[in-house]
């Protein structure tokens, strides 16, 4: 011992020599803790890599306390086992090793498939939704149909009648089939509410609202725009036709809807998708919140007229649905605009 400062460590140097050298302790102690903390290191691999630690197998573990116990996904369980097995090369999937069932985990838990039978899942139960709404609802080309068409006047007349009061946007129009010759009994005609003939539709829609009309839908003619063309001094019109199968009440909600959209200068789509005619159908007509759509492309010296109502405009439509109440406030707003030009001119010409 070197006068009680170190903790004498005997180091044999002669068959004389006894001396002892003093070593500090905390040296002493720091290298005795990490050679406790070496083997314990190396009893710890030896017993993870022995295979002397088993897993119990569900058989001996009782079910509910297997259900509660936290599962790895199958690619961790084989990484698990290939690490404990004794032989690198030895094939592991779907064995039993060390008493570990490798069929412990079950189709119901999420983690035990793999991606592509999850999406395989997931695809089965959209077909079955699917086949269920075919079920409950109609298709679409059954019950509904909307486009919209250009059409021009079929004479001057009837050209300067659009751009007055009956060319108003979301003002109905009438469907006639001409009963003349042969040649024309296949034609449909655009009608004002006096009756007058205002355009011919092509053969094309015609032939398409033909079979709407052999099967009894009810058909909606919307003015949709109003166009002029200033080289030849003429009028076309953009009419939206929304028909549709009487026995569906909500489409003939979601017709005037369209209208009123019509009528704010909102392009509505008319073409509807089987989902967005469910959504129609069960929000009894109420849903119609279509993409909009644009108006056809600009032509040379054609001009967009009209696409929305103004406020007089609005109130000259309700006075053509002879509603007394608004046929009396349209007048009496053109008798207040006609009293406050007479009297600026008075007092202009006062002055």
């Amino acid at each position: 011992m070197g006068g009680g400062k170190g903790v004498g460590v005997g180091l044999r140097t002669g068959e004389s020599d006894k001396r002892e050298i003093g070593l500090p302790a905390h040296l002493v102690f720091s290298a005795l803790e990490a050679a406790i903390l070496n083997v314990l290191a190396r009893l710890g691999r030896a017993f993870l890599t022995s295979g002397a630690h088993t897993v119990a197998s569900p058989t001996d573990t009782c079910q509910p306390c297997l259900e509660r116990a936290p599962r790895w996904p199958a690619h961790h369980d084989r990484l698990a086992l290939r690490a404990s097995a004794p032989d690198a090369g030895a094939s592991v999937s779907g064995t039993t090793h060390q008493g570990y069932n490798n069929t412990m985990m079950t189709p119901s838990d999420k983690h035990s498939l793999s991606y592509q039978e999850q999406m395989a899942r997931r695809l089965t139960a959209t077909a079955r939704h699917q086949q269920q709404l075919d079920k409950e609802f109609p298709p679409v080309d059954r019950v509904y149909d909307g486009f919209y068409q250009l059409l021009a006047p079929s004479s001057i007349e009837h050209g300067v009648y659009f751009l007055g009061a009956g060319g108003i946007v979301a003002s109905t129009l009438t469907l006639s089939l001409s009963a003349g010759a042969q040649r024309e009994a296949n034609t449909i005609w655009l009608t004002a509410p006096d009756g007058h003939r205002l355009a011919r539709l092509p053969d094309k829609p015609a032939q398409r609202l033909r079979a709407h009309l052999a099967r009894d839908w009810h058909i909606t003619a919307l003015i949709a725009a109003v166009y002029y063309h200033a080289q030849s001094r003429g009028v076309s019109v953009e009419v939206a036709f929304i028909c549709w199968d009487k026995s569906c009440v909500a489409l003939a909600v979601f017709s005037h809807n369209i209208a009123d959209r019509l009528a704010s200068g909102d392009h509505a789509g008319l073409e509807l998708s089987q989902e967005q005619l469910v959504r129609v159908l069960k929000s009894q007509g109420r849903w119609f919140l279509t993409k909009s759509t644009p108006y056809p492309p600009d032509e040379m010296g054609r001009v967009l007229y009209r696409k929305r109502r103004s406020g007089s405009e609005r109130l000259a439509a309700y006075a053509l649905r002879h509603r007394w109440g608004c046929t009396v406030l349209a007048s009496l707003f053109f008798l207040v605009v006609l009293l406050a030009l007479a009297a600026a001119i008075w007092v202009i010409v006062g002055f």
